[in-house]
Protein backbone atom coordinates (compact mmCIF):
# COMPACT_ATOMS: atom_id res chain seq x y z
CA UNK A 1 0.00 0.00 0.00
CA UNK A 2 1.39 3.41 -0.96
CA UNK A 3 1.79 6.35 1.37
CA UNK A 4 -0.79 9.11 1.38
CA UNK A 5 -0.37 12.56 2.89
CA UNK A 6 -3.40 13.71 4.89
CA UNK A 7 -3.29 17.51 4.76
CA UNK A 8 -6.04 17.81 7.36
CA UNK A 9 -3.79 16.55 10.17
CA UNK A 10 -1.48 19.55 9.97
CA UNK A 11 -2.02 22.49 12.28
CA UNK A 12 -4.25 25.34 11.11
CA UNK A 13 -3.49 28.97 11.91
CA UNK A 14 -7.14 29.77 12.60
CA UNK A 15 -10.10 27.59 13.58
CA UNK A 16 -13.63 28.93 14.02
CA UNK A 17 -15.99 26.11 15.10
CA UNK A 18 -19.04 28.29 14.18
CA UNK A 19 -21.09 26.88 17.03
CA UNK A 20 -24.27 28.71 18.09
CA UNK A 21 -22.88 29.51 21.54
CA UNK A 22 -19.45 30.57 20.27
CA UNK A 23 -20.33 31.74 16.79
CA UNK A 24 -17.32 34.03 16.28
CA UNK A 25 -14.69 32.66 18.66
CA UNK A 26 -11.32 31.51 17.24
CA UNK A 27 -9.93 28.57 19.26
CA UNK A 28 -6.26 28.28 18.18
CA UNK A 29 -5.38 31.55 19.87
CA UNK A 30 -4.26 33.85 17.05
CA UNK A 31 -5.64 37.41 17.05
CA UNK A 32 -9.06 37.52 15.40
CA UNK A 33 -12.05 39.77 16.03
CA UNK A 34 -15.42 38.30 15.11
CA UNK A 35 -18.90 39.73 14.68
CA UNK A 36 -22.16 38.12 13.62
CA UNK A 37 -25.72 39.14 12.87
CA UNK A 38 -29.06 37.42 12.39
CA UNK A 39 -27.88 33.82 12.85
CA UNK A 40 -29.48 30.91 14.65
CA UNK A 41 -28.81 27.35 15.77
CA UNK A 42 -29.48 24.49 13.34
CA UNK A 43 -28.74 20.78 12.99
CA UNK A 44 -24.98 20.34 12.89
CA UNK A 45 -22.52 18.05 11.14
CA UNK A 46 -22.93 14.43 12.33
CA UNK A 47 -19.22 14.24 13.21
CA UNK A 48 -19.39 17.29 15.49
CA UNK A 49 -20.85 17.42 19.00
CA UNK A 50 -22.72 20.72 18.64
CA UNK A 51 -25.17 22.42 16.30
CA UNK A 52 -24.16 24.45 13.28
CA UNK A 53 -25.11 28.01 12.33
CA UNK A 54 -28.13 28.85 10.18
CA UNK A 55 -27.75 31.83 7.85
CA UNK A 56 -31.04 33.25 6.62
CA UNK A 57 -30.26 34.55 3.15
CA UNK A 58 -30.79 38.21 4.06
CA UNK A 59 -28.37 41.13 3.83
CA UNK A 60 -28.01 41.26 7.61
CA UNK A 61 -27.39 37.53 8.18
CA UNK A 62 -23.64 36.82 8.30
CA UNK A 63 -20.59 35.98 10.42
CA UNK A 64 -17.36 37.92 9.88
CA UNK A 65 -13.79 37.35 11.09
CA UNK A 66 -10.47 39.20 10.83
CA UNK A 67 -7.43 37.50 9.36
CA UNK A 68 -4.38 39.11 10.95
CA UNK A 69 -1.43 36.66 10.99
CA UNK A 70 1.85 37.67 12.57
CA UNK A 71 3.86 36.79 9.45
CA UNK A 72 3.13 37.10 5.75
CA UNK A 73 1.67 34.08 3.97
CA UNK A 74 2.26 32.83 0.44
CA UNK A 75 0.58 29.39 0.24
CA UNK A 76 -2.80 29.14 1.98
CA UNK A 77 -5.97 27.06 2.23
CA UNK A 78 -9.44 27.96 3.50
CA UNK A 79 -11.97 25.26 4.36
CA UNK A 80 -15.65 25.42 5.29
CA UNK A 81 -18.47 22.89 5.63
CA UNK A 82 -21.90 23.92 4.27
CA UNK A 83 -25.45 22.74 3.60
CA UNK A 84 -27.05 25.03 0.97
CA UNK A 85 -30.80 25.49 1.37
CA UNK A 86 -31.40 28.12 -1.30
CA UNK A 87 -31.07 28.25 -5.07
CA UNK A 88 -28.11 30.63 -4.97
CA UNK A 89 -25.97 32.60 -2.53
CA UNK A 90 -22.54 33.89 -1.49
CA UNK A 91 -20.67 31.37 0.65
CA UNK A 92 -17.89 33.68 1.70
CA UNK A 93 -16.06 36.86 0.77
CA UNK A 94 -12.45 37.61 1.62
CA UNK A 95 -11.31 41.23 1.42
CA UNK A 96 -7.99 42.82 2.30
CA UNK A 97 -8.29 45.73 4.76
CA UNK A 98 -6.07 48.25 2.97
CA UNK A 99 -7.09 48.86 -0.61
CA UNK A 100 -3.67 49.63 -2.12
CA UNK A 101 -0.06 48.50 -1.67
CA UNK A 102 3.14 48.77 -3.67
CA UNK A 103 2.88 45.24 -5.11
CA UNK A 104 -0.04 43.37 -6.60
CA UNK A 105 -1.82 41.07 -4.14
CA UNK A 106 -4.95 38.95 -4.00
CA UNK A 107 -7.27 41.61 -2.64
CA UNK A 108 -10.67 39.88 -2.80
CA UNK A 109 -11.99 36.33 -3.11
CA UNK A 110 -15.70 35.76 -3.64
CA UNK A 111 -17.10 32.22 -3.54
CA UNK A 112 -20.74 31.86 -4.54
CA UNK A 113 -23.02 29.26 -6.05
CA UNK A 114 -26.09 29.07 -8.26
CA UNK A 115 -28.09 25.85 -8.52
CA UNK A 116 -25.37 23.15 -8.73
CA UNK A 117 -22.54 25.42 -9.94
CA UNK A 118 -19.98 26.99 -7.61
CA UNK A 119 -18.25 30.17 -8.81
CA UNK A 120 -14.96 31.63 -7.58
CA UNK A 121 -13.57 35.05 -8.50
CA UNK A 122 -10.36 36.59 -7.14
CA UNK A 123 -9.16 40.11 -7.96
CA UNK A 124 -5.98 42.11 -7.42
CA UNK A 125 -5.42 45.64 -6.13
CA UNK A 126 -7.40 46.96 -9.07
CA UNK A 127 -10.99 45.68 -8.81
CA UNK A 128 -11.05 45.18 -12.60
CA UNK A 129 -7.92 42.99 -12.41
CA UNK A 130 -9.37 39.47 -12.35
CA UNK A 131 -6.65 37.06 -11.22
CA UNK A 132 -8.75 33.89 -11.07
CA UNK A 133 -12.22 33.04 -12.34
CA UNK A 134 -13.56 29.50 -12.34
CA UNK A 135 -16.78 27.51 -12.07
CA UNK A 136 -17.32 23.99 -10.80
CA UNK A 137 -20.42 21.79 -10.97
CA UNK A 138 -21.05 19.97 -7.68
CA UNK A 139 -23.85 17.65 -6.65
CA UNK A 140 -25.34 19.44 -3.64
CA UNK A 141 -27.79 17.15 -1.81
CA UNK A 142 -30.57 18.15 0.63
CA UNK A 143 -29.41 17.96 4.26
CA UNK A 144 -25.93 16.70 3.28
CA UNK A 145 -22.83 18.56 4.53
CA UNK A 146 -20.37 19.48 1.79
CA UNK A 147 -16.70 20.46 2.38
CA UNK A 148 -15.54 23.42 0.27
CA UNK A 149 -11.88 24.39 0.10
CA UNK A 150 -9.76 27.01 -1.66
CA UNK A 151 -6.07 26.08 -1.89
CA UNK A 152 -3.34 28.32 -3.30
CA UNK A 153 0.16 27.30 -4.43
CA UNK A 154 2.23 30.50 -4.55
CA UNK A 155 5.31 29.06 -6.30
CA UNK A 156 3.15 27.23 -8.85
CA UNK A 157 0.82 30.26 -9.28
CA UNK A 158 -2.15 27.89 -8.99
CA UNK A 159 -5.47 28.26 -7.19
CA UNK A 160 -7.54 25.10 -6.67
CA UNK A 161 -11.22 24.96 -5.73
CA UNK A 162 -12.44 21.75 -4.08
CA UNK A 163 -16.18 21.10 -3.69
CA UNK A 164 -16.68 17.69 -2.17
CA UNK A 165 -14.75 15.20 -4.29
CA UNK A 166 -14.48 17.37 -7.41
CA UNK A 167 -12.04 20.17 -8.11
CA UNK A 168 -11.11 22.89 -10.60
CA UNK A 169 -7.80 24.76 -10.89
CA UNK A 170 -6.43 27.82 -12.63
CA UNK A 171 -3.00 29.45 -12.88
CA UNK A 172 -2.17 33.16 -12.64
CA UNK A 173 0.34 34.94 -14.87
CA UNK A 174 2.58 35.75 -11.92
CA UNK A 175 3.23 34.78 -8.30
CA UNK A 176 0.76 36.83 -6.26
CA UNK A 177 0.53 36.66 -2.43
CA UNK A 178 -2.66 36.99 -0.43
CA UNK A 179 -3.21 40.58 0.71
CA UNK A 180 -3.14 40.81 4.52
CA UNK A 181 -4.58 41.68 6.95
CA UNK A 182 -8.16 41.14 5.84
CA UNK A 183 -11.53 39.77 6.78
CA UNK A 184 -13.64 36.76 5.86
CA UNK A 185 -17.41 37.20 5.74
CA UNK A 186 -19.50 34.03 5.74
CA UNK A 187 -22.93 34.34 4.11
CA UNK A 188 -22.68 37.50 2.04
CA UNK A 189 -20.66 40.22 0.39
CA UNK A 190 -20.68 43.98 0.88
CA UNK A 191 -21.30 44.67 -2.80
CA UNK A 192 -24.28 44.85 -5.14
CA UNK A 193 -25.15 41.96 -7.42
CA UNK A 194 -24.63 39.02 -5.06
CA UNK A 195 -27.30 36.89 -3.35
CA UNK A 196 -26.87 36.11 0.34
CA UNK A 197 -26.42 32.55 1.56
CA UNK A 198 -29.39 30.60 2.89
CA UNK A 199 -28.26 27.45 4.67
CA UNK A 200 -26.05 25.98 7.36
CA UNK A 201 -22.30 26.39 8.00
CA UNK A 202 -19.79 24.92 10.43
CA UNK A 203 -16.04 24.51 11.03
CA UNK A 204 -14.17 27.29 9.21
CA UNK A 205 -10.39 26.78 9.07
CA UNK A 206 -7.42 28.66 7.61
CA UNK A 207 -4.02 27.07 6.85
CA UNK A 208 -0.71 28.63 5.79
CA UNK A 209 -0.03 26.05 3.08
CA UNK A 210 -1.64 24.41 0.06
CA UNK A 211 -3.27 21.01 -0.19
CA UNK A 212 -3.19 18.52 -3.03
CA UNK A 213 -6.50 16.76 -2.33
CA UNK A 214 -10.00 17.54 -1.14
CA UNK A 215 -10.26 14.97 1.63
CA UNK A 216 -10.96 17.05 4.74
CA UNK A 217 -13.10 14.69 6.78
CA UNK A 218 -10.37 14.36 9.41
CA UNK A 219 -10.09 18.14 9.70
CA UNK A 220 -13.37 18.14 11.62
CA UNK A 221 -11.53 16.87 14.69
CA UNK A 222 -10.03 20.37 14.95
CA UNK A 223 -13.53 21.76 15.54
CA UNK A 224 -14.92 19.34 18.12
CA UNK A 225 -15.54 20.79 21.56
CA UNK A 226 -12.71 18.61 22.91
CA UNK A 227 -10.34 20.91 20.99
CA UNK A 228 -11.73 24.08 22.53
CA UNK A 229 -9.74 25.90 25.25
CA UNK A 230 -10.99 24.90 28.71
CA UNK A 231 -11.40 28.54 29.70
CA UNK A 232 -13.26 29.62 26.58
CA UNK A 233 -15.21 32.74 27.38
CA UNK A 234 -18.48 34.04 25.97
CA UNK A 235 -18.68 34.59 22.20
CA UNK A 236 -17.85 38.03 20.84
CA UNK A 237 -21.19 38.48 19.12
CA UNK A 238 -22.48 42.01 18.66
CA UNK A 239 -25.77 42.65 20.41
CA UNK A 240 -28.49 43.41 17.85
CA UNK A 241 -30.30 46.75 18.17
CA UNK A 242 -33.82 46.78 19.54
CA UNK A 243 -36.27 45.94 16.77
CA UNK A 244 -39.15 47.61 18.59
CA UNK A 245 -37.23 50.88 18.67
CA UNK A 246 -36.85 50.82 14.88
CA UNK A 247 -40.40 50.00 13.84
CA UNK A 248 -41.72 52.60 11.42
CA UNK A 249 -38.26 53.70 10.28
CA UNK A 250 -36.64 53.17 6.88
CA UNK A 251 -32.96 53.11 6.00
CA UNK A 252 -31.53 54.66 2.82
CA UNK A 253 -29.73 51.78 1.11
CA UNK A 254 -28.69 53.29 -2.21
CA UNK A 255 -28.85 56.40 -4.35
CA UNK A 256 -28.96 56.02 -8.13
CA UNK A 257 -29.99 52.35 -8.02
CA UNK A 258 -33.33 50.60 -8.28
CA UNK A 259 -34.75 47.05 -8.27
CA UNK A 260 -34.57 45.32 -11.67
CA UNK A 261 -37.65 45.19 -13.97
CA UNK A 262 -38.26 41.60 -12.88
CA UNK A 263 -39.16 42.88 -9.39
CA UNK A 264 -42.66 44.28 -9.79
CA UNK A 265 -43.88 46.94 -7.33
CA UNK A 266 -47.03 46.16 -5.37
CA UNK A 267 -48.24 49.78 -5.65
CA UNK A 268 -47.19 53.26 -6.83
CA UNK A 269 -47.93 56.75 -5.57
CA UNK A 270 -47.41 60.11 -7.26
CA UNK A 271 -45.13 61.73 -4.70
CA UNK A 272 -41.48 62.39 -3.93
CA UNK A 273 -42.12 62.77 -0.21
CA UNK A 274 -40.25 60.17 1.84
CA UNK A 275 -42.67 60.66 4.72
CA UNK A 276 -45.76 60.04 2.57
CA UNK A 277 -44.15 57.05 0.91
CA UNK A 278 -43.13 55.56 4.28
CA UNK A 279 -46.59 56.15 5.75
CA UNK A 280 -48.19 54.41 2.79
CA UNK A 281 -45.75 51.49 3.11
CA UNK A 282 -46.71 51.12 6.79
CA UNK A 283 -50.46 50.92 6.23
CA UNK A 284 -52.12 47.98 8.04
CA UNK A 285 -52.28 44.74 6.01
CA UNK A 286 -49.67 46.15 3.63
CA UNK A 287 -46.86 43.73 2.72
CA UNK A 288 -44.50 46.60 1.85
CA UNK A 289 -40.94 46.40 3.23
CA UNK A 290 -39.08 48.70 0.81
CA UNK A 291 -39.70 51.55 -1.61
CA UNK A 292 -38.05 53.61 -4.36
CA UNK A 293 -38.52 57.33 -4.83
CA UNK A 294 -37.98 58.48 -8.42
CA UNK A 295 -37.37 62.23 -8.17
CA UNK A 296 -37.54 62.76 -11.93
CA UNK A 297 -40.75 60.82 -12.60
CA UNK A 298 -42.12 61.99 -9.21
CA UNK A 299 -43.26 58.48 -8.32
CA UNK A 300 -42.86 56.34 -5.20
CA UNK A 301 -42.93 52.57 -5.86
CA UNK A 302 -43.59 50.07 -3.04
CA UNK A 303 -42.14 46.55 -2.89
CA UNK A 304 -42.83 43.50 -0.76
CA UNK A 305 -39.18 42.33 -0.80
CA UNK A 306 -35.75 43.65 0.18
CA UNK A 307 -34.05 43.63 -3.22
CA UNK A 308 -30.74 45.14 -2.09
CA UNK A 309 -28.69 42.27 -3.55
CA UNK A 310 -30.16 42.76 -7.03
CA UNK A 311 -30.21 46.54 -7.43
CA UNK A 312 -29.24 47.91 -10.84
CA UNK A 313 -28.07 51.35 -11.94
CA UNK A 314 -31.09 53.60 -12.48
CA UNK A 315 -31.63 55.71 -15.58
CA UNK A 316 -33.31 58.29 -13.36
CA UNK A 317 -32.60 59.95 -9.99
CA UNK A 318 -33.72 57.36 -7.44
CA UNK A 319 -33.40 56.62 -3.72
CA UNK A 320 -33.98 53.08 -2.42
CA UNK A 321 -35.20 52.59 1.17
CA UNK A 322 -35.64 49.39 3.22
CA UNK A 323 -37.46 48.91 6.52
CA UNK A 324 -34.97 49.33 9.39
CA UNK A 325 -36.39 46.29 11.17
CA UNK A 326 -35.62 44.18 8.11
CA UNK A 327 -32.09 45.56 7.72
CA UNK A 328 -31.05 45.32 11.38
CA UNK A 329 -33.20 42.60 12.94
CA UNK A 330 -33.87 38.97 12.36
Amino acid sequence: MGCRTIWAYTDPIYVWPLSPRYSTVEIVGNPSVGTSSCISSATGHPDLDYNGLELRGSTNSFAEFTLDPITSIEDFSIMLFIVPEGFSGTLFHYEKHNLTTGTNEIKTIILSYENMTTHLTATGNNASDTLFSMSLVANFQPDVWMPITISYDYSGRELVLHVGNVKQSEKADEQIPLGLPGKIRIGGVSQFGYDNFLGRVTCLQYYDHKTSDGDFDNALVRCTSASWPPDMGPPSVSSPPSCNAMRGYFQLISRGRTPPPSTVPIASLNTTSKVKCADWCLLPNNACVSFVIDKVQKVCSLYDVDDTAHLIISESSTDYYVSSTLVNCC
